[in-house]
């Protein structure tokens, strides 16, 4: 029970936590011809889990959902609602879209925008955060706690494997002594 528990809190909602608010690594490429772009999202803020790729780049924009107040139903409390922003890239092929912090947005799209005027062979490469508070923050510190699991686990083995190591080897098999029988 302590096992699945310390998976569920150590192992799972870190991983959830770095999936709704994800890190991208966007790379744009450049051919001679034409400019590429991958995007490499993260879990667990350094393990990659999913590239998505978009061939011959030609256009970039960007959205914005801006950061407002609500009002609580049942009473007079007001809730921030925190302000989110894409990053699109879109082609003949079709489109990638990269969330990204409306602190980064538009940064970002300045440089995407001008690799696209004057494409190099040394390529761009942007980190993305969605959000700065939740992804970096929040998910390092929850990622810790994944390799703190980690690290406790093979220490429970490696003393469980000591253990039965060192009890087989206390404890040897006795053998009956040749000639001898057993009466009954």
């Amino acid at each position: 029970m302590a096992f699945a528990l310390g998976f569920l809190c150590c192992v799972l909602f870190p991983a959830f936590v770095t999936l709704i608010a994800p890190i991208t690594a966007l790379t744009l490429s450049w051919d001679g011809e034409r400019v590429n772009a991958s995007a490499t999202r993260f879990v667990y803020i350094v393990i990659p889990y999913a590239t998505t790729t978009l061939a011959d780049v030609t256009a970039v924009d960007t959205a914005l959902t801006p950061a407002h107040t609500e009002r609580e139903p049942a009473g007079s409390d007001t809730v921030t609602v925190e302000g989110e922003g894409k990053l699109r890239l879109s082609g003949p092929s079709g489109s990638l879209t990269v969330p990204i912090s409306p602190v980064n947005r538009d940064s970002a799209y300045g440089a995407v925008q001008a690799f696209l005027a004057h494409p190099n062979h040394d390529g761009l490469h942007l980190w993305a955060v969605a959000n700065w508070k939740f992804s970096v923050i929040a998910g390092s510190l929850l990622s810790l706690l994944t390799v703190l699991y980690a690290v406790g686990c093979v220490l429970a083995l490696s003393r469980w494997l000591g253990h039965v190591m060192r009890s087989g080897l206390a404890r040897p098999q006795r053998r009956p002594r040749a000639g001898r029988t057993q009466r009954r």
